[in-house]
């Protein structure tokens, strides 16, 4: 079940979790926060691999488990700086 629209800024800053959209298969669907680099309201990177994955928040937040979970969506892909 999803909801369009809704105050995703504030989901977010209550949300210990977040719904990865495309990216990695060897992902998981569902990420913790924490284990992320929120760089901003609107953008998350995930380092999987040696690669920095990045997502964008979309507006949908997605209510299928009970919780509110922000969704984001994978946009490319770049290699961990060293």
């Amino acid at each position: 079940m999803k909801e369009a629209k809704v105050d995703h800024e504030r989901t977010l800053r209550e949300a210990d979790e977040v719904k990865l959209a495309g990216g990695p298969e060897t992902l998981p669907s569902v990420f913790l926060l924490s284990n992320a680099n929120l760089v901003d309201a609107e953008r998350l990177i995930v380092t999987h691999n040696g690669r920095n994955e990045h997502y964008v928040f979309t507006e949908d937040i997605d209510a299928g488990g009970g919780a509110a979970l922000p969704t984001a969506r994978w946009t490319y892909s770049t290699a961990v700086a060293e």
